[in-house]
């Protein structure tokens, strides 16, 4: 798989504690093993309170109106088996046990994805339309069993994040880890891999 140059436009991927705004969550860093095989990925647990408990990151003037965008995150169950991925005022909501989508209210999220990465590790993503304000909000929203966005938490309820994405493009590619600011892969090449006298029209198929 030869992949294009691609950015990851959000500045700290796996820092959810320091790299994001947080409201009614704990955030633990480097909490459990990630799909790499460190112990980077973080543990965002609801506190007692009620209200919304979200992790967001906001980007001010890091779109642009009109392109596409993917944006995905890897996600693993703790105890919470439904949580919320919004772009702007359009989401998303998962249900991590069935691995199935909700899209309760959408103005132009498309192509949604889940993709098993072993562990009970799971990348979740969607592609997007930016719209005319050159403005998003990433935002990680944990929901209660009803699947609302404001309920009051039980203080232990919780689930795992790691590897924040998002990409100008049409499709997504493989992450691109961040450390705050942004990243760029350079596009993959392929050296050797012969030309046209090694493969012609009748022979090397």
């Amino acid at each position: 798989l030869l992949e294009p140059a691609r950015t990851n436009i959000i500045p700290r991927s796996e820092d959810f504690d320091t790299g994001w705004s947080k409201s009614q969550v704990t955030i633990n860093n480097n909490n459990i093993i990630s799909p790499d095989g460190s112990q980077n990925a973080a543990k965002i647990t609801e506190n007692t309170d009620t209200g919304s408990h979200v992790v967001y990151d906001t980007l001010n003037s890091s779109v642009t109106s009109g392109n596409s965008y993917y944006f995905s995150c890897f996600v693993k169950k703790g105890t919470k088996r439904y949580f919320q991925l919004r772009e702007g005022f359009s989401n998303t909501q998962i249900n991590i046990d069935t691995n199935t989508f909700t899209v309760p209210y959408s103005l132009n999220l498309t192509d949604y994805q889940i993709q098993n990465y072993g562990n009970d590790w799971y990348r979740i993503s969607f592609k997007f339309t930016a719209d005319s304000s050159g403005n998003s909000q990433f935002a990680f929203y944990l929901l209660d069993d009803n699947q609302s966005t404001s309920y009051t938490g039980d203080g232990t309820a919780n689930i795992y994040a790691w590897g924040a994405q998002i990409e100008n493009g049409s499709y997504a590619t493989s992450y691109i880890p961040t450390s705050g600011a942004t990243y760029q892969r350079q596009s993959d090449v392929a050296n050797g891999a012969g030309n046209s006298e090694v493969f012609n029209d009748s022979e090397g198929v």
